[in-house]
């Protein structure tokens, strides 16, 4: 896809600071971190949302999980902790951005991508005004 951000990382037309590749993958740090650790994992394959997932991708999905398990190790926080997420699509708003007080949530760029997120007491979680104006991430939060 000619206009994907990502495919254009993968095509090296624009600078990233790659921390893992092979054939199918390519690791790079966020730009805009949110943590310490930020890193995106995207495959080779342009594959816009995780929706497009199919049985033939099951290796790839599962490549991309271990992947993310070892750059945790390599960058030090497998033990304290770290989030994988996946976005897919902007939380089933199909024609704008969801937003609260400029918080951007969901997928942003359509490439099927995994973000690992070091675990950190000094790191905020989003948005304050999300728990007031949304209670249920508040207990989901609770959770983790």
């Amino acid at each position: 896809m000619n206009d994907c951000l990502f495919c254009k990382i993968i095509l090296k037309e624009i600078p990233s600071d790659v921390v893992y590749e092979n054939d199918h993958i390519l690791a790079f740090r966020d730009i805009n971190p949110q943590a310490p650790t930020h890193i995106l994992i995207i495959p080779k394959e342009h594959i816009s949302t995780l929706n497009e997932l199919e049985k033939i991708h099951q290796a790839l999905a599962g490549e991309i999980l271990l992947i993310s398990k070892l750059l945790a190790e390599r960058e030090g926080i497998a033990e304290s902790g770290y989030r994988t997420v996946f976005n897919c699509n902007k939380l089933g708003l199909p024609v704008k951005k969801f937003k609260i007080s400029g918080c951007d949530f969901g997928q942003n760029i359509h490439k099927f991508n995994t973000v690992i997120i070091e675990k950190n007491q000094n790191f905020k979680r989003g948005c304050p005004e999300i728990y007031t104006r949304f209670p249920v991430f508040s207990s989901l939060l609770q959770l983790i």
